[in-house]
């Protein structure tokens, strides 16, 4: 069964994707934007989560244009804590951008569940 990559520190090419792409079920890229109205699995576009609160705007307003293009939003993080990496994020930031992703009524899953149900459903919303 084929998993789910992210190219390490976002470093694609060619080869290695056509590689992978024949692995894998998916695989993510750092390059942000909304999967819509076509998702490339082979390199997902996705948006980091980083910081604190201040930085929720940006988020919101990617769910916002997600509503609007019925895409697959994914957004990605490397650790969750009060004083996070630069890297990461606090908890404060990723509880305001799952709840408004729950206001909008988006299902919130994993890549290998967005990839399975765009077999049988593709045109569902998700972030």
């Amino acid at each position: 069964d084929a998993g789910s990559f992210a190219y390490p520190f976002g470093h694609v090419g060619l080869n290695l994707k056509k590689r992978l792409g024949a692995q894998m079920s998916s695989c993510r890229s750092i390059y942000g934007g909304i999967n819509a109205p076509v998702a490339d699995l082979n390199l997902l576009l996705a948006n980091s989560l980083y910081g604190d609160v201040d930085r929720f705007d940006r988020a919101d307003r990617l769910l916002t244009e997600n509503e609007e293009r019925q895409g697959w939003l994914i957004f990605y993080t490397h650790d969750v804590r009060t004083h996070p990496s630069p890297f990461g994020c606090t908890p404060g930031l990723l509880e305001m951008v799952v709840s408004r992703t729950m206001e909008k009524g988006f299902r919130i899953a994993t890549a290998r569940e967005v990839v399975e149900s765009m077999v049988s459903a593709p045109c569902l919303p998700f972030a």
